[in-house]
C-alpha cells in the first residue's frame, strides 16, 4: 500500500532503521560472549523504534487520507428507476472483500472518506438501488479503483457512468443447453447409480432442477426421482467477469420406491454431489456467456465497451425463466465516448430453388434433387438455414441445417425420395421451405411414386429346366433310386406292369 505524501520522512525513518536491523543481525553472527549480548539488546532497540515508527506512519496516513468524491451519472433506458442509491468501500485483499464504508448517493454524487488517493487501487466501489425492494442486485461494481494520474489531470473515479437496460427472459432452452452428457453414473456404498433425465425447470422465485434414473447393487434395483432448488442469484463480486452466482440449496429431495426417509439420507447427498458437479459449473457458464452476448446483441455490439462492467440489478424466477434486468457501468466517459466498431449487417434469404423440380421415387437415375439456398451478401459468420419438406414420407433432405460459411452467399442440400413399397401413378406436388431467423421461402418439387426399377440378377450360367426321369424300363426295382412324392411322403415309384 502506498503511503501519503507528506508522510514521507516517517516512511525514510523506518527504511534507515530496517537497514540497521539488517546490519546488526549480520554482525551477531561474528560475536560470542558478552559482545553478542550487547548486540543482541541493540537489535531489540532498533526493532522497537521500527515498531513505534510505524505506528506514527499509521496516523499520519489517517490523518492525510483524502475523501473520493465521485459523480454519479444515470441513464435509465426502461424509465421505472428511483433515484435513491447507496455506495459501498470494499477494502480488498487475498480474501474475500471487507465492508470499508458505506456512503448514501446525495444530489446526483457521493463521498467516501479516507480513501488514499496512492493506494486506493486496494480499494473497490459499489452502487446500489434502495427504491424498490425487489431489486436484489447492484447497480455498479469497480474490481479495484484505477490508480491516480501523476501528473494530475481529469481523474476517471471522479465519475461513474451507469446505463440500465430493458429487462429479458432467460428462456427454458437457454437452461436446457446446461444438460450435461446423459447418463450421469456414480458408485456410493455398493450401489451404482445411472442418471438418465436431468431439467431445469423455473416457477415462481424459484429454479429447480429434475433427475431420475436407476440404482442397482446391495440388494437394491430401482428407480429414483431426484428434485433440488438452485440458488442464481446477482453477483456483488470485485471480480466483474462473474455476472451471476449459481449454488445448490439445501434441502435437496430423493425418492425410491421401498426406501424409508432413513434409509435416503447418505443416498440423498451423493446424488446431490454427483448432479450438481455435472450440472451447476456449465449452468453458471452459460448463464455469464449467455447474459453478456445478449446484451452485446441488444446494444448492437460485438463485444462491449472495454473497462465496462455489466451487473445485474434484479433478477426474478418465474414461470417463463430467468427474467433479468442489467446495467452497464464504468468509470469516467467511458461508455459516453465509446465508438463501436460497425457490425456486419445479417444476411438475408432471397432464394431458395431445386433441380430438377421432379423427382421418382423408383427410377435410380432421377430419385434426387439438387437444392440451393442463397443470401443477400455474404454471410458475416457460418449461418444456419433450416430446410424442411411437407412430405416427408416421401422426400428426405440433407444436410439438415445448411450451413452457409462465414463470406459465402449460398449453401446446397439434397432433396431424396424415399421408395415406397406401394406406389399409386398419380404425380404428388410437394413443398420444400427455408427458414432463416424470421423469414421463410419456398421452392415447388414434384414426386414421382412409382415402384422400384430392378432389373433381373445376371448369374453368369444359362437356366435350364427341370426336367423329372422317367421311371426304368423291366420289372426289378433292385438297387435303383427310390423318389418320394413330395403330396404323399410314404408312397414309393413303382413298375408299371408288363
Amino acid at each position: 500500500m502506498s503511503d501519503a505524501p507528506e508522510c514521507k520522512p516517517i516512511v525514510d525513518a523506518i527504511s534507515l532503521l530496517q537497514k540497521q536491523e539488517q546490519t546488526k543481525l549480520n554482525t551477531i553472527a561474528t560475536l560470542g560472549g558478552a559482545d553478542k549480548w550487547n548486540a543482541m539488546q541493540a537489535l531489540g532497540d532498533i526493532r522497537q523504534q521500527i515498531t513505534q515508527q510505524k505506528s506514527l506512519l499509521d496516523q499520519c496516513n489517517q490523518q492525510h487520507a483524502a475523501d473520493l468524491t465521485i459523480n454519479i451519472d444515470v441513464t435509465d433506458i426502461p424509465g421505472d428507476t428511483g433515484p435513491n442509491r447507496i455506495g459501498r468501500a470494499w477494502k480488498l485483499g487475498q480474501g474475500q472483500p471487507t465492508l470499508y464504508q458505506t456512503a448514501t448517493v446525495q444530489s446526483g454524487s457521493i463521498t467516501f472518506n479516507g480513501i488514499l488517493g496512492p493506494s486506493r487501487q486496494s480499494f473497490g466501489v459499489s452502487i446500489e438501488g434502495t427504491d424498490d425492494p425487489r431489486i436484489n442486485g447492484p447497480d455498479f461494481r469497480s474490481g479495484p479503483l484505477p490508480p491516480a494520474s501523476v501528473p494530475p489531470i481529469i481523474d476517471p473515479v471522479g465519475q461513474i457512468e451507469i446505463v440500465i437496460l430493458s429487462p429479458f427472459v432467460i428462456t427454458p432452452e437457454v437452461l436446457a443447453q446446461a444438460v450435461p452428457p446423459l447418463p450421469i453414473q456414480g458408485l456410493s456404498s455398493g450401489v451404482s447409480f445411472s442418471v438418465t433425465m436431468l431439467q431445469f425447470t423455473t416457477d415462481d422465485d424459484v429454479l429447480n432442477l429434475a433427475a431420475s434414473g436407476s440404482a442397482t447393487g446391495m440388494a437394491i434395483n430401482s428407480t429414483f426421482a431426484f428434485q433440488c432448488a438452485i440458488q442464481v442469484a446477482p453477483s456483488y463480486s470485485m471480480s466483474p467477469s462473474r455476472i451471476l452466482e449459481i449454488s445448490p440449496s439445501a434441502s435437496p429431495k430423493l425418492s425410491m420406491p421401498g426406501l424409508v426417509a432413513s434409509g435416503l439420507a447418505g443416498l440423498t447427498s451423493f446424488i446431490a454431489n454427483l448432479v450438481d458437479t455435472a450440472a451447476l459449473q456449465p449452468l453458471g457458464v452459460i448463464l455469464n456467456n449467455f447474459v453478456t452476448k445478449q446484451i452485446a446483441s441488444s446494444l448492437g455490439l460485438s463485444v462491449l465497451p472495454s473497462g465496462s462492467v455489466l451487473s445485474v440489478r434484479q433478477l426474478k424466477a418465474t414461470a417463463k425463466g430467468l427474467s433479468v434486468t442489467p446495467v452497464l457501468g464504468a468509470f469516467g466517459t467511458v461508455l459516453s465516448d465509446f465508438q463501436p466498431a460497425s457490425v456486419p449487417s445479417a444476411a438475408k434469404l432471397i432464394g431458395v430453388t431445386v433441380e430438377p423440380s421432379s423427382i421418382s421415387t423408383g427410377d435410380p437415375t432421377n430419385m434426387s434433387a439438387k437444392g440451393t439456398v442463397t443470401f443477400d451478401r455474404p454471410a458475416p459468420a457460418d449461418e444456419p438455414v433450416q430446410v424442411s419438406v411437407d412430405r416427408p414420407d416421401l422426400i428426405t433432405i440433407n444436410p439438415i441445417p445448411v450451413l452457409i460459411p462465414a463470406g459465402k452467399t449460398s449453401g446446397t442440400f439434397v432433396a431424396s425420395a424415399i421408395p415406397q413399397l406401394l406406389a399409386s401413378t398419380a404425380v404428388v406436388d410437394a413443398t420444400v421451405t427455408a427458414s432463416l431467423r424470421d423469414q421463410s421461402l419456398t421452392a415447388p418439387i414434384a414426386v414421382r411414386p412409382e415402384p422400384a426399377v430392378t432389373p433381373p440378377a445376371n448369374t453368369g450360367t444359362s437356366m435350364q429346366p427341370f426336367r423329372i426321369p422317367p421311371p426304368p424300363q423291366g420289372d426289378k426295382l433292385q438297387g435303383l433310386s427310390q423318389f418320394s412324392n413330395p403330396k404323399a411322403p410314404d408312397a414309393k415309384w413303382k413298375a408299371a406292369p408288363e
